[in-house]
């Protein structure tokens, strides 16, 4: 009897488990990150790359920018969410 309630309590626990990933809304706008290319950005694009952000239910977009100043008229203009930047550039007035 303690055998058959411990493998139901196995089961259940594996089901809920399961049950609890989440799940990626294929309507949801992506999150849009700004990287450049840089040492900064490459756990970013494994994440991408590895399908890290899928596996935990994020729609994130990398947008690519080869000079900072695309990317912070990008960031101005509303066009990124978030932004992979340095030290330097984060401290620079606009």
């Amino acid at each position: 009897m303690k055998k058959a309630i411990a493998l139901f309590c196995c089961f259940a626990a594996i089901a809920v488990n399961l049950s609890a990933r989440p799940q990626l809304d294929a309507n949801a706008e992506p999150l849009r990150v700004g990287i450049m290319p840089d040492a900064d950005s490459l756990p970013f694009m494994v994440a991408r790359d590895e399908g890290f952000f899928i596996a935990e239910g994020v729609n994130v977009e990398l947008v690519n920018f080869q000079n900072p100043q695309e990317r912070d008229a990008a960031i101005q203009a509303g066009r990124l969410d978030a932004s992979i930047s340095d030290l330097l550039a984060a401290a620079r007035p606009a």
